[in-house]
């Protein structure tokens, strides 16, 4: 899709389909998520975590993902939004 050049809109309207139909489970999300990170979507890093229609968590580990990925600016950008629910378990990220 990425590579198609797709609009956020496009992918976004198809997994929101294939999440209805129950074919994307918490270990695709999170690649998706690693993955919009690395090609620095944010509309749709945004989408995954705050749509109910995906049951997708962020969390440390999440977190962890892009920084070992060295997706260092994403991973300042994440800190910054959401660094209550990532610091609650720091031993993970040190």
């Amino acid at each position: 899709m990425l590579e198609l050049k797709w609009k956020s809109a496009q992918i976004i309207w198809v997994l929101s389909n294939y999440s209805k139909k129950g074919k994307i489970d918490s270990i695709d999300l999170r690649e998706l998520f690693l993955m919009f990170a690395m090609k620095r979507k944010l509309k749709l890093m945004s989408h995954l975590i705050n749509s109910e229609d995906f049951s997708f968590d962020f969390n440390e580990d999440n977190f962890c993902d892009v920084l070992e990925n060295d997706v260092f600016d994403i991973g300042v950008l994440l800190y910054r939004e959401y660094f209550l629910q990532i610091s609650r378990q720091r031993e993970k990220i040190t």
